[in-house]
């Protein structure tokens, strides 16, 4: 689709690159609208604060600090509804802000928020996707939200968050890469240490903030194995 980067309000964006962001975007939205059973991580993944896993090694995804305009760095693809991103001051991780993710109404359609893509990542040594999360007491019947992410080979890997929007304390979600099983396009079923988008998913009715989106090497869990890590294709 031309100027895909005009649809998405990324005016200043190449539009060449924005036609690729588009691509892997309308793949996203052409997955079955129920993906399966609702697929969350083996292990535990929601710390208090106080409890947050160490980690020796980090790669930013995003921290929300550069920039005056959310939808120059991040995106709605032209077929999510409802969602309403800004910077919040009060709500943060640290530094001057986080991101507030809300949306207008409940619906049952698959709506997305992705980081319009960095040059690519590379992730050697990082066993888990990190970051702080704000949930603001939404009962878990109201939402869902899934992240996930495109790796080396252009796979799509996503992850459900169970229960991610109840409660209203700050905590941090760190989900081991070996934790993400659903492959939304897949290429040799294994996980690529690379990042080449990131993005989340969410239906229903939603509001939660984050900040300080990390590949992280944990040294208190197994080093992340790619080989071995083979997909749960969708249906």
């Amino acid at each position: 689709m031309r100027n895909f980067a005009h649809t998405l309000k990324l005016a200043d964006a190449d539009h060449a690159q924005a036609d690729k962001v588009g691509a892997d975007l309308t793949v996203l939205a052409k997955v079955p609208k129920d993906p399966g059973p609702f697929d969350g991580p083996r292990h535990p993944f929601r710390f208090a604060l106080s409890e947050a896993p160490k980690f020796d090694k980090a790669v930013l995804v995003e921290d929300f600090e550069s920039g005056t305009d959310i939808f120059k760095t991040w995106y709605q693809p032209y077929w999510s509804t409802g969602i309403v991103a800004t910077f919040d001051s009060q709500h943060k991780s640290g530094g001057n802000r986080g991101l507030t993710i809300a949306n207008t109404g409940p619906t049952t359609k698959r709506s997305s928020m992705a980081k319009f893509p960095r040059p690519h990542q590379d992730l050697s040594g990082c066993n888990a996707l990190r970051l702080w999360f704000k949930p603001y007491g939404l009962k878990d019947s109201e939402g869902t939200v899934s992240m996930g992410f495109i790796d080396g080979s252009e796979e799509i890997w996503q992850v459900d968050l169970p229960e991610v929007l109840s409660g209203t304390e700050p905590c941090v979600i760190q989900v081991r890469l070996a934790d993400f099983r659903r492959v939304l396009r897949r290429n040799n079923g294994r996980i690529d240490l690379e990042n080449r988008d990131f993005c989340f998913w969410m239906t229903g009715t939603y509001k939660f903030t984050v900040d300080d989106i990390l590949f992280v090497h944990d040294p208190a869990i197994p080093d992340f194995e790619s080989a071995s890590a083979f997909a749960v294709p969708t249906k």
